[in-house]
């Protein structure tokens, strides 16, 4: 009886540790062994604020865009990266942060895995006392017999260096896309409701599609399977999303060889020798980031050493003053009384038509050659909430004013970010200037010559990058020159054309390029002490055969202690 007792209480003991290590080791993210993917991969994928591009950098210097994606049908991910700008400018709207809880369980993060545990254990507890009381010490001896671990490898030979993959906590999700594909098959009245909060789950998922769909591309197209790839996130986003961007990685397959970095950090990879201070204007749809940098000897990279961040700019903020412009032209022909109109028809309706009324008085083919930019005219219809229609004209002089309007406004940011301002407060204060007369720096590089000691009150720019995923490079470059005083150029190492939704991308293939000479000069260091050691383990340098002859016995063991220099991932051929 008491021989079955304890076999049975010893299967007891093995299933609670057992238990306890599976939980411990599925609920905590493991990155696992570095190059788990193989050979690193020259290539870069950046995530700006409604796309996401990857491209491949081969060894003679040339670029191969694999894929490039704008919106998806039904993926939310550009409506995210709005609400995570949003929710970094207004800290106090509950409605733009996202929730961080799983989508399958709906329940609180708080409910922790050693709750859940704790429930499910706790009908054991009793038994698994009153036995252990019975026989301490069968316990201890069951329990040290348990934990003795056999180690992986008992003798030398043959090895084989086998990195492991992470374990992704949101392995689930592959799971639950597939089901919300097969629900979405379903008609409407056999669906379940589905959580309409914001999730970081959600997220994920909406990133795995970009990710998926661009190996589809990139293995159609170009023959190439992504496996590891550098990732670029947009500059405004904290450092708390990253993990974000690895996890849905990782769902997809690819290896991420560093933390995700910003877009700004990786477009200056483009340039590989001291160029002079490098402007970069990261321009969205809603904000303007300018970022001055300048080479760093040590690192032979540029470094981001000021940034000025706009949130009142970006192409949104054209769409809105062209909006403005007609619907005021507008109302001067109807009654005090309808002019409250526009707050009746739904602002995104209004951006969305300026937006495509811009885009054909700019880019379409089809005006006549005579036809002068500024008498290109086209129809916006806005219906109100009434059914009354209403026809506002948009012209091409009205987008050009706007336009310069917008040209100046990020020219004097550019001043205000790039000026000389200790030279200029130290001026100052030897010429007794009030602080309005200071605080004017538009009207003192306008207006006051700098001394000859001081030659000019902006600092020089040697390039100028732009990152914009939109049509405003142009206007971009417009604006640092009228800011500079100078033609401005794009870093073009290669001689061709950079389109400059790609810098960012570029920038991360080509430091992806530095992983492949990392994993080249990692493997001929394994491969190195490979080849010195024999079968029985035994060290074969001849160059310190004569050190360890000198040694007195006994102070060496049997290995020579060479088996610390063996990687843990190192696992016996079958």
């Amino acid at each position: 009886m008491r021989t079955d007792h304890g076999m049975t209480s010893s299967r007891l003991s093995r299933i609670i540790c057992t238990s306890l290590l599976f939980t411990l080791a599925s609920c905590g993210f493991e990155r696992g062994d570095r190059y788990w993917s193989g050979k690193p991969q020259p290539i870069g994928i950046d995530f700006g604020a409604s796309h996401v591009i990857a491209i491949y950098a081969n060894d003679t210097g040339e670029f191969t865009t694999l894929a490039a994606l704008g919106n998806l049908p039904g993926n939310e991910y550009g409506t995210y990266m709005y609400s995570i700008y949003a929710a970094q400018k207004d800290w106090g709207n509950d409605e733009l942060q996202i929730i961080d809880y799983d989508d399958d369980e709906s329940r609180d993060p708080s409910e922790s895995w050693l709750e859940l545990f704790s429930k499910a254990a706790k009908p054991l507890e009793q038994r698994f006392k009153s036995w252990a009381c019975y026989d301490s010490w069968g316990v201890v001896r069951k329990a040290a017999k348990f934990l003795h671990f056999e180690p992986c490898y008992t003798e030398y030979g043959d090895w084989e260096y086998s990195p492991q993959r992470p374990k992704s906590r949101y392995q689930h999700l592959l799971t639950q896309a597939r089901m919300n594909q097969l629900r979405n098959i379903l008609p409407k009245w056999f669906r379940n409701s589905q959580p309409t909060g914001m999730t970081r789950s959600k997220l994920i998922l909406y990133i795995v599609e970009y990710l998926e769909r661009i190996k589809e591309l990139s293995v159609k197209d170009h023959g190439i399977h992504i496996t590891s790839a550098i990732v670029s996130r947009p500059s405004w986003a904290n450092n708390e999303y990253d993990d974000i961007f690895d996890e849905a990685c990782l769902l997809a397959g690819i290896e991420v060889l560093e933390q995700p970095h910003s877009r700004v950090d990786l477009a200056t990879k483009v340039l590989s020798i001291d160029r002079g201070p490098v402007l970069v204007l990261d321009h969205g749809y809603y904000q303007l980031g300018i970022h001055r940098c300048t080479w760093d000897e040590h690192d032979s990279q540029y470094h981001e050493r000021g940034s000025m961040g706009l949130d009142q700019f970006g192409t949104v903020s054209i769409l809105r003053d062209l909006a403005d412009r007609i619907i005021w032209g507008y109302n001067l022909n109807v009654t005090e009384e309808e002019r409250g109109w526009p707050s009746t028809v739904p602002s995104f309706i209004i951006m969305n038509k300026v937006m495509n009324a811009r885009l054909q008085i700019k880019y379409s083919s089809g005006w006549p050659d005579e036809l002068e930019f500024e008498n290109r005219t086209i129809g916006i219809d806005l219906m109100d909430s009434t059914g009354f229609l209403r026809v506002l004209n948009l012209t091409g002089e009205d987008v050009e004013n706007v336009e310069q309007d917008y040209v100046e406004e990020i020219s004097n940011a550019i001043r205000d970010t790039i000026v000389r301002h200790s030279e200029l407060y130290a001026y100052a204060k030897s010429q007794n200037f009030s602080l309005d007369e200071y605080m004017n720096v538009a009207d003192i590089l306008a207006n006051l010559t700098a001394p000859p000691e001081i030659g000019s009150w902006i600092e020089g720019i040697g390039d100028v990058i732009v990152l914009d995923s939109g049509t405003e490079a142009s206007l971009l470059y417009q604006a640092a020159q009228l800011a500079l005083g100078q033609n401005v150029s794009h870093p073009d190492d290669s001689k061709q054309c950079i389109p400059t939704i790609q810098s960012a991308a570029r920038g991360a293939a080509l430091r992806a390029r530095d992983w492949i000479k990392y994993w080249e000069g990692y493997e001929e260091e394994r491969l190195y002490y490979r080849e010195h050691f024999d079968e029985d383990g035994s060290e074969i340098w001849e160059a310190e055969e004569d050190e360890y002859e000198e040694k007195e016995e006994g102070e060496v063991n049997d290995n020579d202690g060479y088996d610390l220099y063996l990687p843990r991932t190192f696992q016996p051929i079958d």
